[in-house]
């Protein structure tokens, strides 16, 4: 129980972040229509909605780690967009590479 409650919290504050974000803090270096680099961004951002789902209907030790995994390739896709900034989420990436899913 302890472990969903950490994804799911983990869950909300990206979500925050990224919503909170304004698209006028790109900057100048993406012409118009350019993605910034994000060409899997949203493909991953469903891919973690997709496992939260599947987790909170069936909180196992495999659909945990599923979880984590698409949380993880879903921050390697963000790092590669022009508005990633190192260091902003490294705390929750720390948090979900200590999430511990043996206890499921």
């Amino acid at each position: 129980m302890r472990s969903k409650t950490i994804l799911f919290s983990i869950f909300l504050m990206l979500c925050f972040g990224i919503w909170s974000c304004s698209k006028d803090d790109s900057s100048d270096k993406n012409p118009i229509g350019s993605n910034g680099g994000c060409d899997t961004f949203v493909t991953e951002y469903e891919g973690v909605t997709d496992a939260a789902a599947i987790f909170s209907q069936n909180p196992t030790t495999e659909n945990c780690e599923a979880y984590k995994a698409a949380y993880l390739n879903f921050f390697e896709a963000y790092s590669d967009c022009d508005y990633w900034v190192d260091g902003d989420y490294q705390s929750e990436i720390d948090a979900i590479n200590d999430m511990d899913c043996s206890d499921l």
